[in-house]
């Protein structure tokens, strides 16, 4: 009994394993992030798309603008691929909290958010021109009583099984050129907006990048206000 006692008492303990170590609660600067870069890139889809709309005239025509109802309708249909494609892409792309380095999260180069403006051109005019384009259209007709609720369900059918990709490579070829000029404004936009963001300073992350988020907003959408519409048919 002593002898079993004795090895039970000398018998080295385990040791306790640390558990790792994570950072609980909301991650506000990635969230931040993802929806001012959605924000931003919804503003630029809007005028993007509302513009490409002047450049369809002909050379014989001349460029006029889409009646009030119209030009909210694809601004909307404009601004919704900007911020559902770039908000979850930036949210990705912003990464995890740092657990075991110290040190903030670093923004991206300039010419890696150039490289990313490009990108988001092109992915942009796929999904506005196969998907939210032909939505437009087809809800002016249907405003307009030309369609139906059997030619609008039909249509939106077809849209939703086969139409999209075909509309997408056919409709991209008609506003990639103004998606490329939207591409060259969104990456040093971008850029300006993600260097506010992982700022040191409190105030000028959780502040600052509203506020650059609503000039570079507001900048492409007063080119459309006041601009002549023969200046922006150069666009596309």
């Amino acid at each position: 009994m002593p002898d079993e006692m004795e090895a039970t008492v000398s018998k080295p303990k385990a040791k306790a394993v640390p558990a790792q170590r994570t950072e609980a609660g909301m991650d506000w600067p990635r969230l931040r992030f993802a929806l001012a870069m959605g924000v931003f890139a919804a503003a630029l889809g809007a005028v993007t798309l509302l513009i490409n709309f002047l450049t369809q005239a002909e050379f014989f025509q001349v460029p006029e603008r889409l009646p009030l109802s119209h030009t909210l309708l694809f601004g909307v249909c404009g601004a919704l691929p900007g911020f559902l494609m770039v908000a979850p892409a930036a949210y990705l792309m912003y990464g995890v909290k740092p657990v075991f380095r110290k040190g903030k999260r670093e923004p991206r180069s300039l010419i890696a958010w150039i490289t990313l403006g490009f990108t988001y051109a092109f992915f942009y005019s796929l999904l506005a021109g196969g998907v939210f384009l032909p939505i437009g259209q087809y809800m002016v007709l249907f405003l307009s009583s030309l369609y139906g609720v059997p030619n609008l369900v039909v249509k939106f059918i077809d849209l939703a099984t086969a139409d999209w990709y075909t509309l997408g490579i056919l409709n991209s070829f008609k506003i990639v050129y103004t998606c490329l000029v939207a591409g060259a404004f969104f990456g040093p936009g971008a850029w300006v907006i993600d260097k506010f963001n992982t700022s040191a300073d409190k105030k000028t992350a959780e502040y600052g990048t509203w506020a650059v988020v609503a000039v570079f907003s507001i900048i492409p959408l007063l080119l459309f206000a006041f601009s002549s519409e023969s200046l922006l048919s150069k666009l596309g």
